[in-house]
């Protein structure tokens, strides 16, 4: 016969057995929410971890480009600062040239033919007025007059005016009226191949290769 105490032993450990399964479920059952959410929490730091590196990247490629195109403008520019002061020192040179000229025997020749040209575009001209330097009027006053005299234009309808050093040489005339004026100076026409000079710079440096197009 069972007694009350093996009874209670009985139900004890059954009571026991139950709660340690109940447990033991529990458990696992915790155990698989923390193995599903550490899981989940993994792919979300390395979905971040991923958006970092992926960030990280494009500012420096984006970081890159802008040191790139920072450095071809300053070399754009400095191509340009070095073009103009290669076109400066043409310019300078040309200059020098054309004054070198007005002192040579050509330069005489060369006065002639321009002053013929001028009479001829202004030979229905009663007067004309001429700008030139000091040194060409002293030089050439008097060739000019006789010039004019062929042409038909009195000596006395000649008015001479002081021109500034800066026209180098040549001339600058016009009519009566100052309808029609003629620069006919040699700085006149230096200005005029200032266009063709750049261009052929440019050419030349194009063949020289200067590694980025201006």
């Amino acid at each position: 016969m069972v007694t009350i105490k093996e009874k209670l032993n009985l139900f004890s450990e059954w009571l026991y057995q139950d709660v340690i399964e109940k447990n033991e479920k529990e458990l696992k059952q915790i155990e698989e929410e923390n193995r599903t959410y550490i899981e989940s929490y993994k792919r979300e730091l390395e979905k971040r971890v991923t958006s970092i590196h992926r960030n990280m990247e494009n500012k420096i490629s984006q970081k890159k480009n802008e040191m790139i195109s920072k450095a071809n403008l300053e070399v754009k520019q400095n191509i340009l600062i070095k073009k103009q002061e290669c076109f400066d020192c043409l310019i300078d040179e040309q200059i020098k040239k054309a004054k070198e000229f007005t002192k040579t025997k050509a330069y005489e020749a060369f006065f002639i033919k321009t002053l013929e040209t001028v009479l001829d575009k202004l030979k229905n001209a009663k007067s004309i007025a001429i700008s030139l330097t000091k040194q060409d009027r002293q030089r050439f006053q008097v060739l000019i007059e006789e010039l004019a005299k062929k042409k038909g234009l009195l000596p006395a309808n000649i008015t001479y005016q002081d021109a500034p050093e800066e026209i180098i040489g040549g001339m600058m005339v016009s009519d009566e009226g100052a309808a029609i004026c003629y620069n006919a100076s040699i700085m006149a026409l230096i200005e005029d191949k200032k266009e063709f000079i750049m261009k052929k710079l440019d050419e030349e440096l194009k063949k020289a290769g200067d590694g980025i197009d201006a």
